[in-house]
């Protein structure tokens, strides 16, 4: 599972069931494509966002990402 701490634009395509960490205050996760869900440490929300929509994990926690499908996302560093 690979692992980021962006500091600039990150752009990703993930494959169907692939999983990305994003270390703690890594920026926003923007997806370009697909179907991304994404979990974070002490939250036991589930966040889903499709093509267009994001997410800004909140600040010193680790987040997941998840592709439901293949997608292709980007991290806008914090």
């Amino acid at each position: 599972m690979p692992c980021t701490n962006a500091t600039s634009p990150l752009r990703l395509r993930m494959n169907k069931r692939e999983l990305l960490s994003l270390d703690a205050d890594s920026g926003r996760v923007v997806c370009e494509s697909g179907t991304l869900w994404i979990t974070q440490d002490r939250d036991a929300r589930d966040i889903v966002l499709d093509p267009g929509e994001s997410f800004t994990p909140a600040a010193g926690r680790r987040a997941i990402v998840y592709a439901l499908g293949p997608a292709a996302l980007t991290v806008l560093g914090a």
